[in-house]
């Protein structure tokens, strides 16, 4: 986590967090009452405002807080840590447990997230099948044991 104070807002300027779309960056922008936009600050993490002072400072803290996923995979004496990017959560395993479908949801997986696929003993890298970060989207193993993520309109 990293906190501190930033450029202060002038008197007639409102500050704000804005998302630039790009997914990769967080910016605390100060804009002006008559909707001009001034970058203050700039991290690539979640920049969190917590204060505002009367004269315009700005105190925000900048957190980290990566999802860890483990598993642990057949015939293995311990875990794995299967942890791709920054913020990895487990959906499905296939019924051999050798494969592991994920999502990656934070900013390292860009402005859309990812869904991704890996084998559980972590000897080779992950997969990125698609964009897209949420587990509704994903189908669980099926009798067969596969698992497959499909898109969606």
């Amino acid at each position: 986590m990293h906190a501190g104070a930033f450029e202060a807002c002038a008197d007639d300027e409102l500050a704000a967090g804005l998302d630039d779309g790009a997914g990769d960056t967080q910016p605390l922008c100060a804009e002006a009452r008559v909707l001009a936009e001034r970058l203050v600050a700039q991290t690539p993490q979640l920049l969190i405002v917590e204060d505002i002072a009367p004269d315009g400072r700005v105190l925000a803290r900048s957190d980290d807080w990566p999802e860890i996923m483990m598993c642990q995979p057949p015939g293995a004496s311990r875990e794995v840590n299967l942890t791709w990017l920054d913020f990895s959560e487990g959906v499905a395993l296939s019924a051999d447990g050798q494969d592991l479908l994920f999502i990656e949801g934070g900013a390292g997986a860009g402005a859309t997230g990812g869904v991704y696929m890996r084998k559980t003993d972590g000897s080779t890298a992950a997969v990125r099948l698609g964009d897209g970060g949420t587990a509704s989207r994903i189908s669980r193993p099926t009798r067969s044991g596969s698992c497959s993520a499909s898109p969606t309109t």
